[in-house]
């Protein structure tokens, strides 16, 4: 006999706990995020949302409305919308934000000029209208000759124009976030904009000692006067990894200028600056940041690497990073570099080619088998490649009388368009060696090029001595290459 009170207790006792259980769950998760509102001049397009965890597009309707909702942002940060290639709004997005946004997207410039927030987030977002207007009032725009051209005693107050800037800063301390509005995340707002402002100073003067060719003394006494000391302990700003000027400078500017203070006291650091870059973001960062700033040193490192060596380098720090997707994708990425770089490892024969020179006439590495090769990749748009030619004429010369058991032959890649130019200045410069175009692509992809300049030693028999050889103006060790080279 079936006894009905068990059967209705087996029943209501599941479903209640299912109940607490999906109740502890909605507590658990972060309240959405809503942005929405009218834009005018953007009617019936694609509006694209980008922030951590976010990459989003909308599409606005005949009269500009749209509307975007998400649960997947679960903590503050910085977020972009790019209405078009018109116009760019920055914004700060947190759970339970509820933004609503008006304004004219005909550029970026009358967006914010015509911009009006309202909403949940609405009076933190206000910071964004300020710095924009603000560097909209900038007296020497950044980034131009003119500003690349003011003296280093001068650069903090006329360059970054200073005054201004804290003046804003003190605008928006009293005007922003000095004002209560009921915002839990005003404060981790308040940070990041402290961390946003100063890492864009820190930008603009290292890209200007850069420019510049600055010091390290000098570059020190810039960021006395103009950085916030504070910062350099506030990198780890994981809200801020989709700002730009963030990006460039715990990535790449920052490391690059320790790596060369360094580098004053030991000189041997520039032998392997990529090992000491990553050894420099396992100490400086943690978290997010330091997953972007390894992930971001990582990809860019990667095709230049051209031994075996230097890849097992890489892969250590690769484990340091948390998001196991990153991760794998970049040990598949070192697999996949691995294979590239064992098909022309030291030892291997030579892929052999057939190309055609300036006249059309055609030659294979194989007819100069017998000799020692030393190859030259450039192109006509390469600045350093050219800064080149005039040093690899005199190893030329120098090797005049090798000519039986020496060539040079320079390939011209990527560079379709140039051949006119280089043309002339092959003229010009009296560049007397076999001139040839891969026309093709076919040297760039069977010897795994990824950069020019690029220099490749081959011996006698057709076989890779050097994948990445000493350059011209690198002569004492060139030429200690190739008289080794000659003698064998």
């Amino acid at each position: 006999m079936i006894n009905h009170r068990k059967l209705v207790f087996c029943i209501i006792i599941p479903v209640l706990v299912g109940l607490a259980l999906n109740s502890v769950k909605a507590q658990e998760r972060a309240p959405s995020v809503q942005v929405s509102g009218k834009i005018r001049n953007f009617s019936n397009q694609e509006i694209k949302i980008t922030a951590a965890g976010i990459n989003a597009t909308i599409l606005t309707d005949s009269a500009g409305v749209f509307k975007y909702h998400t649960d997947k942002l679960t903590q503050p940060g910085y977020a972009i919308m790019q209405f078009g290639t018109n116009a760019q709004l920055d914004l700060y997005l947190a759970p339970g934000y509820d933004i609503k946004v008006s304004g004219n997207a005909l550029n970026t410039q009358t967006l914010y000029n015509s911009l009006i927030l309202s909403g949940v987030g609405a009076q933190t977002n206000q910071y964004w209208k300020q710095v924009f207007s603000l560097y909209e009032r900038f007296t020497v725009k950044p980034l131009t000759n003119e500003w690349y051209d003011i003296k280093p005693e001068s650069f903090v107050k006329i360059g970054l124009e200073k005054d201004k800037l804290d003046s804003l800063e003190n605008y928006l301390e009293k005007n922003v976030f000095g004002i209560s509005n009921h915002d839990p995340f005003k404060e981790v707002f308040r940070e990041m904009s402290f961390v946003e402002m100063n890492v864009t100073k820190l930008f603009y003067l290292l890209a200007y000692r850069w420019w510049n060719e600055l010091s390290v003394s000098q570059t020190d006494s810039l960021i006395q006067q103009a950085i916030n000391p504070r910062l350099f302990t506030s990198l780890n700003t994981d809200g801020l990894i989709g700002d730009f000027y963030f990006q460039e400078v715990v990535a790449y500017f920052y490391p690059d200028y320790l790596i060369e203070k360094q580098s004053e006291n030991d000189p041997s650091i520039y032998q392997n600056s990529l090992k000491r870059a990553l050894e420099i973001c396992d100490s400086l960062f943690t978290g997010k940041t330091k997953d972007y700033v390894l992930q971001r040193i990582i990809n860019r490192q990667l095709p230049v690497i051209y031994s075996q060596n230097q890849l097992n380098l890489l892969k250590p720090f690769i484990l340091l990073i948390q998001d196991k997707q990153v991760q794998n994708d970049l040990l598949f990425e070192c697999t996949q570099r691995s294979s590239e770089i064992e098909s022309v490892a030291v030892g291997k024969e030579a892929p052999d080619f057939s190309l055609p020179d300036f006249a059309g006439r055609y030659h294979s590495l194989q007819d100069y088998r017998g000799k020692v090769v030393y190859i030259d990749l450039w192109a006509s748009w390469c600045g350093p490649c050219k800064e080149e030619l005039p040093l690899l004429k005199e190893i030329h010369d120098q090797h005049i009388s090798d000519s039986s058991s020496f060539q040079i032959i320079s390939i011209a890649v990527k560079d379709s368009a140039g051949k006119t130019l280089r043309s002339d200045l092959v003229n010009k410069l009296q560049l007397n060696w076999l001139q040839l175009e891969d026309e093709q692509d076919f040297v760039w992809n069977k010897y795994k090029v990824t950069f020019v300049p690029r220099y490749i030693l081959i011996d006698k028999q057709g076989k890779i001595l050097s994948f990445d050889a000493a350059r011209p103006s690198q002569k004492t060790e060139l030429e200690r290459l190739l008289n080794n080279a000659l003698e064998k």
